[in-house]
Parts: C-alpha cells; structure tokens; sequence
C-alpha cells in the first residue's frame, strides 16, 4: 500500500498534553461511488481533493448520505513523546469505520462489527495507532445508513483506558439510580398489590434498556454477539416504553373513569 506523507499537514504530537482533539486537522474527500481504492483515495489527497473542515465548525457532519468519505489526518511525535495511542471516534450509529495505516494491515470497525472483532474493546469506534517522529498520514474510511458525524480524538494509550474507566463508573452510578428505582417499585408492588408499580417497573426497565443500548454499553454486555439487533434495541425498546408509559397513565390518571375520550385516544 502506498501512502501519502503530507507533511505540511501533520499535526506534532508532544507531551504533557494526552489526549487531542483532531476534528479539526482532518481533511475529507467524498467518493460518490462507494467502490474507491486506497490508491483512488491517495491521488485525490496528492491533487488537493480532499477538503477542511468547514469554517466554524468543530466538528465534521454529513448527515444522511449514500456516498463513502474518506478521512485523511497526518500525525507524527516528538521523539520523547509516547509511541502508542488511541485514534477514537466518540460517536454511535456509524455502519463502517476502516482505517488504513501504514505497515498495519486493514483495520475494521463500526456498528455492524461484532464488539469481539473490533481493534480496541470500547463501546465507541477506536484504532491503536503507533505514532512515528515523521510525519505519517492515516486515511478512514467512513459509510452509514445514519447520519455521520466525525468528533475524532487521538488518546495515549494508558490515558484512553483511564479515561475509559471513569466514563464506565459515571455511567453505573447513573444506570444503578434506574436499578435502585426499579426494585423499589417492585418491593412497593409486592406490599400493596397495586398493579400501577408493576407498570411503572416496567416502564423503568424499558426505558433503562433503551439508554443501555443507545449509548453503547449493552452491545459490550449484554449482545456482543449480535450488531443487527443492537442496531435497533435501542428504537425497539423506547418504543415498547412509551407504550407502556400510555398505559401507566391511563392507570395513574385513571382516565377510564374521570377522562373517558381522552382514555380512547390513548
């Protein structure tokens, strides 16, 4: 494979600072087509195809869009600056993610990739990447039937596990909140036999394992196995809670008796 080295482009990499945001180094080019090469994707960077962010943007959207893009960002490191790193996309809903570094071969990720054959276990889109001192340049690949959006940071490898562990700790604080709220309408339903906590259990357990799946945490453990369904969990089950949301208020609001129209419209 033969690769562009642009070293006007490159972003130095140089310590204290571990983690960068690249969203706006990144240059793209669209390929219309869908079927362009490494090679295709090379020419057009050597003859200036590829574009900037736009002005005012800090991070790149496509939105809905049928054509492949390819992502270009030159790096390169201080010769006393880590070597190993993390090129991250902190963003979901993102089919196919492909990056193609130098001396590495093709490297796969995206929502429809099992999160065991992904190149780094995390609920987001990520690369290890070995940074050299020369300035190197790193072409992605991007496709998606969901709009794009490209927020894409580079991490030191030991700082990108931190800061996975603290994302992970804040989330569980938050998702035991929705535990704890769980069982103790169900302990209330066992007391009082009053079905409206069983409802409202059960509205609590949909709507847990809607954000459970939206923001990337069930398909790590819950359906590693299974991107197809993970890619319509979330909609299904906030669906399903808005439905029983209907019928928790019908209940609570007691609509059959005080509110009987209303009642037929829910």
């Amino acid at each position: 494979m033969a690769f562009s080295q642009a070293p006007s482009f490159a972003l130095t990499i140089s310590q204290p600072s571990q983690e960068f945001s690249l969203s706006r180094d990144i240059r793209y080019w669209e390929d219309k087509t869908g079927k362009a090469s490494l090679a295709s994707a090379t020419s057009a960077l050597n003859a200036g195809e590829f574009m900037p962010v736009p002005p005012g943007s800090d991070v790149l959207n496509l939105g809905f869009t049928q054509s492949a893009y390819w992502i270009s960002v030159s790096l390169n490191r201080t010769p006393k600056t880590a070597e190993s790193w993390v090129l991250e996309i902190p963003y979901l809903g993102i089919n196919q993610v492909d990056l193609y570094a130098p001396g590495q071969p093709l490297l796969r990720n995206g929502s429809l990739i099992s999160v065991g054959n992904r190149p780094v276990y995390s609920r987001f889109y990520a690369f290890p990447v070995d940074l050299d001192t020369e300035p190197t340049t790193y072409y992605l690949r991007v496709s998606s039937t969901y709009p794009i959006s490209l927020p894409v940071r580079l991490v030191e490898l030991r700082q990108f596990y931190e800061l996975q562990t603290w994302e992970n700790l804040f989330q569980f604080l938050y998702f035991g909140g929705l535990m704890s709220l769980l069982i103790y309408n169900l302990m209330l339903f066992v007391m009082i036999r009053d079905d409206k906590y069983i409802i409202y259990s059960l509205f609590t357990l949909l709507t847990g394992m809607g954000i459970f799946a939206g923001n990337g945490y069930a398909s790590i453990y819950l359906w590693p196995d299974s991107p197809y369904w993970d890619a319509i969990a979330q909609p299904v089950f906030m669906s399903l809670a808005g439905g029983v949301g209907v019928l928790f208020s019908t209940r609570f609001l007691k609509t059959r008796r005080f509110l009987p129209k209303t009642h037929r419209a829910l």
